[in-house]
């Protein structure tokens, strides 16, 4: 009767940090980060920081959030499933504004003084500084993760860098003070709103020539801003308590909506459905629904909010191949002896550059009672084994060997591959193969 026996089998569960959608609110006031779970509307955990935090940046995996304390000129790390500030990056002048890496490897730290530092989270050393402009106080970064472009507050400007090249590569001259950015999703418009004496406006950047488009009137003094995926919208926080919904096609100011006393932060959920404000004075989220245009519901946080962060889950697991040398495939003949097994894998993840691969388990078809492998380190990034070159004779396929490899990323996703090793029944189904 013909099963197959299975010598090991290591469970390894995935080691997800939330089972739906998070945010994060930095709280100014009373120095602390606050955990919302999204779907309750509620806060989950509170969590200690820095002296005066501004503002905040996930890590791609979401384990990790860094949160700049302008106070006491630091960055705290915080880790999302010990809920626990587990490291302390001291840095520049007035950490005004964070943001990282695609690949989480590198956080890049604006400094109120004028510099953006280049910070090495894999070897946790910095890489450079780099003068940017008078003032920077607010960051985004182009949808490929290429370029930033910087808020200089009292300089009227936004600079643009070449994160890979680590240079500015144009500062773009505003009529008045920038207040926050975004980026369209097709990467080619950068949005600025900014006011001065005569009026408030939205600045409209080409991302091909670094240069303003056109400008267009918005009410009340901006103080922040977010595109809408899968829309032509863009939401405009004000100084009024107000959120601006613009039409950046035929770009117009839509309608306005009361959210709270002094907005200061706003995003789009990842689906397009809902925005969420900071309202700084109401210590408060107010969540929007875009289809309706309506204020639904609010979230009580702590004591001033100033910036909020949807925690992005990695869901997906490693890319994994496994391929052995031709002489390997099939062993012949079968007199008994063992034979050196080792394969090739191959593995890759979107985010983690480095997934733990594992040798999960070596399986057989055949009831036997010699022991069939050897030097199999099972739970380890085992490549080079044995495998007995042996057979029953009792059934036409011969005997088929079972190998199966993990790949699990620091998310917890886990991917298995599995290949075969053939003990064939006699020689003429060699031939065959």
């Amino acid at each position: 009767m013909k099963h197959f026996i299975t010598t090991i089998l290591i469970l390894l569960f995935s080691n997800q940090l939330f089972a739906k959608d998070y945010l994060i609110s930095v709280n100014k006031i009373d120095e602390t980060i606050s955990l919302i779970d999204f779907e309750q509307k509620a806060v989950t955990h509170t969590i200690g920081v820095g002296m005066i935090p501004e503002s905040l940046v996930v890590h791609p995996k979401g384990k990790y959030v860094y949160v700049a304390n302008s106070g006491q000129n630091t960055i705290s790390v915080v880790d999302l499933e010990s809920k626990l500030v587990v490291d302390t990056i001291a840095v520049g002048n007035y950490p005004s504004a964070l943001e990282i890496s695609k690949d989480g490897n590198t956080l890049y730290i604006l400094e109120y003084g004028g510099f953006l530092g280049f910070y090495d989270l894999i070897n946790r050393t910095f890489i450079t500084k780099i003068s940017v402009g008078f003032t920077p106080n607010y960051m985004v970064l182009d949808r490929i993760g290429r370029y930033a472009y910087i808020n200089n507050k009292w300089g009227n400007s936004v600079t643009c860098v070449d994160l890979e090249q680590k240079r500015v590569v144009s500062t773009i001259y505003l009529m008045r003070q920038p207040s926050g950015a975004t980026v369209s999703y097709d990467n080619n418009k950068v949005y600025v709103p900014s006011f001065f004496a005569h009026g408030c406006f939205i600045n409209i950047i080409d991302t091909a020539t670094n240069r303003i488009e056109g400008n267009y009137r918005i009410p009340c003094i901006p103080t922040a801003i977010t595109s809408v995926p899968n829309s032509s919208y863009l939401i405009i926080t004000n100084t009024a308590g107000m959120a601006v919904i613009f039409d950046s096609v035929n770009r117009y100011v839509l309608t306005s909506l009361p959210v709270g006393t002094s907005p200061v932060a706003v995003i789009s959920m990842p689906d397009g459905k809902q925005a969420v404000t900071a309202n700084y004075g109401s210590n408060n989220l107010s969540v929007i629904n875009i289809d309706n245009l309506i204020v639904s519901t609010k979230i009580g946080v702590g004591a001033g909010p100033t910036r909020v962060a949807y925690v992005n889950i990695d869901k997906t697991p490693p890319s994994i191949s496994i391929s052995l040398p031709k002489n390997q495939q099939i062993l012949w003949p079968p007199n008994g002896k063992f034979v050196k097994i080792t394969p090739n894998i191959e593995v890759s993840d979107d985010t983690d550059p480095h997934p733990q691969v594992r040798l999960v388990s070596i399986e057989c078809n055949e009831e036997t009672r010699n022991i069939y492998y050897s030097n199999a380190d099972f739970g380890t990034d085992d490549r080079d084994f044995y495998l007995r070159a042996e057979r029953s004779g009792k059934t036409t396929e011969g005997r088929i060997y079972k190998i199966t490899y993990s790949a699990k990323d620091s998310s917890g996703n886990e991917a298995f591959q599995t290949i075969e090793i053939l003990v064939p029944h006699d020689f003429s189904t060699i031939k065959t193969k």
